[in-house]
């Protein structure tokens, strides 16, 4: 690991790449039971991990720290996958995890996507009526065929 390399505070937390907040608190939960320095009466070793393990909960359970958390992990990722050829039953197990991660991440930005569209679509509409309302509008446009738009009366002859 290289200076730059952030502990996998996935593994700590005995968890998989993209565990929702719900299974992140679980597991904290759990973890911090089992290596609480109160309850293991100064091991020191138990002490460290349970440090290591408020870090990952405080890191994983902060969506800024998280999304910041996983665009490093995932670049971690990606140099580990590329730089380590030699044992391809681990790259291959690492690319499957990748690979899976991606198309979750894949999925959620779809989403996001059609949240976004769908509202820039529904404000769209609304900018294009007068009112705001479809069905207002719509007997505004059958009353304003009775009379034109520019202000002058047209009489009949």
């Amino acid at each position: 690991m290289s200076k730059f390399d952030l502990p996998d505070y996935y593994k700590v937390l005995n968890l998989d790449f993209g565990a929702t907040n719900h299974e992140i608190k679980s597991s904290f939960r759990i973890l911090a039971k089992k290596y609480h320095p109160d309850k293991n009466n100064g091991n020191s070793e138990s002490e460290a991990i349970f440090k290591m393990i408020l870090v990952a909960y405080e890191t994983l359970s902060d969506p800024k720290l998280r999304f910041q958390y996983d665009a490093h992990y995932m670049s971690q990722k990606r140099s580990q996958i590329s730089n380590s050829k030699s044992d391809n039953t681990e790259t291959k197990r690492d690319n499957k995890v990748f690979q899976l991660s991606d198309f979750i991440s894949l999925i959620r930005i779809t989403i996001f996507g059609v949240f976004v569209f769908s509202l820039l679509y529904t404000n769209m509409c609304e900018s294009n009526t007068s009112t705001g309302n479809l069905k207002a509008d719509k007997q505004l446009k059958e009353e304003s065929g009775a009379r034109p738009e520019t202000g002058e009366i047209q009489f009949e002859k």
